[in-house]
C-alpha cells in the first residue's frame, strides 16, 4: 500500500493544473475508425485511446492510461509508438462527435482483436477497486472530459496574446494586496464567471450574438460575435484581477456594419 501511496503522489505532481492544459492540433485531420488507437496532443500530457463502437456521427473509445502501476493488473497492455511505449486500458469509456475529435486525434494504427479489448474492458468494470484506486480512475477521468469539453467548446475559446499577458502580469504584481476571489463579474453587459476551464461570458440580451470586442487593459483580446460561453483559457490565477476597471466590452453599433 504504502508503494501505491508513493505512485499517487507522484501522479498527483505530474497532473497539478491540469485543467490549465490547452489542446494542440494535429495535421492529419482523419475521421476515426473502429479499433484505430489515437493520441491526442495537449500543451501538458496526451491522452490515448482505442474507438470500440462508431455510428455515422459519433464514437465510442476506451481510455489507455500511460500511469502503468496505478492501472488494474488485471488490464491489457497496448504497445503503442508515440511519446510512451506502453499504455493500459481502463475501464473507462467516454463518446464524442466524429467531426469534435477529428482535428486533435492522431491516429497510431488499428488494433487486431477488437473482442479481447471489449473483453478486458467489460471485466475491468467488474472489479471492486480501492480507495486509492477509485481516487486514481477519478482523477484520470475528470483529466479526459476537460479534454472532451475543450474539443466541444474550441470555437469559444478566447487565448490572451502573450504580450497583453505580460502587460497584465506586470499590473497584477504592482497591486498593493492580492486581488480577492470572486466567482462571478460583472463587465459592461456581461457576467463573467470564474470557472476551472477560465473565464466564462454570459451576455446580456443588449449585446447577446452582436459584433463587439472584448478588451483587457485596453488591449483587444477578442473580436467577433459576442455569444454566450466565450471562456478565456490562459490567465490562470490572473483571473482574480479581472474587474470592470481592467475590462470592457464595446459592443458595434449596428449602423456602423459593414
Amino acid at each position: 500500500m504504502s508503494l501505491l501511496k508513493d505512485f499517487m503522489k507522484i501522479y498527483k505532481k505530474s497532473v497539478k493544473d491540469f485543467q490549465n492544459t490547452n489542446l494542440i492540433r494535429v495535421s492529419e485531420n482523419k475521421e476515426l475508425s473502429l479499433r484505430d488507437v489515437f493520441a491526442v496532443y495537449t500543451t501538458h500530457l496526451p491522452i490515448y485511446g482505442i474507438v470500440t463502437d462508431k455510428t455515422k456521427d459519433k464514437i465510442t473509445f476506451v481510455y489507455l492510461t500511460t500511469f502503468l502501476p496505478l492501472a488494474s493488473v488485471e488490464a491489457i497492455e497496448v504497445k503503442i509508438k508515440d511519446l510512451f511505449d506502453t499504455v493500459k486500458l481502463t475501464h473507462m469509456t467516454f463518446e464524442i462527435d466524429c467531426q469534435t475529435i477529428k482535428p486533435f486525434a492522431k491516429i497510431l494504427g488499428p488494433v487486431k482483436d477488437l473482442q479481447t479489448i471489449k473483453e478486458n474492458v467489460h471485466r475491468l468494470r467488474e472489479i471492486n477497486y480501492g480507495t486509492l484506486h477509485r481516487e486514481f480512475f477519478e482523477d484520470e477521468r475528470r483529466r479526459v472530459e476537460i479534454i472532451l469539453q475543450l474539443m466541444r467548446e474550441d470555437e469559444k475559446i478566447i487565448y490572451v496574446p502573450s504580450s497583453v499577458l505580460e502587460k497584465f502580469k506586470q499590473f497584477a504584481q504592482q497591486k498593493a494586496v492580492a486581488a480577492t476571489e470572486k466567482k462571478t463579474i460583472r463587465v459592461n453587459c456581461a457576467i463573467v464567471v470564474c470557472e476551472d476551464l477560465g473565464l466564462r461570458f454570459f451576455f446580456s440580451d443588449e449585446c447577446e450574438n452582436k459584433i463587439g470586442k472584448i478588451y483587457l487593459l485596453n488591449e483587444p483580446i477578442f473580436s467577433g460575435h459576442l455569444i454566450s460561453g466565450l471562456l478565456i483559457r490562459n490567465l490562470g490565477d490572473l483571473v482574480h484581477y479581472v474587474s470592470e476597471q481592467t475590462m470592457r466590452i464595446e459592443v458595434q453599433n449596428e449602423d456602423n456594419k459593414g
